[in-house]
């Protein structure tokens, strides 16, 4: 019964509408939890820097990045298809193959989400940073 509620009462963090409300949510957490789990917000606070940006994103697309089996399918074609190629002859064939794996990776993905409109993969690509790395965006089809 405690691990239900702990879990309801981080969700309230993550489904939070803003950063600000999810850093409330996690103060009711602690309050609530710290006397007997002290670990959990402690890391949720350690990590806040990286939390933060996940409420840049629409609700409807941060639903997408929590939902772990999304993270993990994706996760899962590009490790295979790295491991079949196995040698790369430089980081520009890396970008490339794991471009194309999550494309095909995108193209599978057929079931709508519940109750949100349709979201589409964008193939479009950004560079950021010194890396050059290689993003899929995500946009709404509004």
């Amino acid at each position: 019964m405690f691990v239900s509620q702990v879990t309801k009462d981080l969700k309230k963090i993550y489904t939070a509408a803003t950063e600000e409300m999810a850093h409330f949510e996690l103060k009711q957490f602690g309050i609530k939890w710290d006397n007997k789990y002290p670990v959990i917000s402690d890391i949720w606070q350690r990590n806040w820097s990286g939390i933060v940006p996940f409420f840049a994103f629409p609700a409807e697309i941060r639903k997408v990045i929590y939902t772990t089996n999304v993270i993990e399918s994706v996760n899962r074609q590009i490790r295979k298809i790295i491991k079949n190629k196995g040698v790369f002859p430089d980081d520009k064939s890396i970008q490339k193959i794991i471009f194309l794996a999550l494309r095909n990776a995108a193209k599978k993905w057929t079931m709508p989400l519940k109750d949100k409109p349709n979201l589409e993969i964008n193939s479009s690509l950004a560079l950021s940073g010194e890396a050059d790395s290689r993003i899929i965006l995500i946009t709404s089809s509004r």
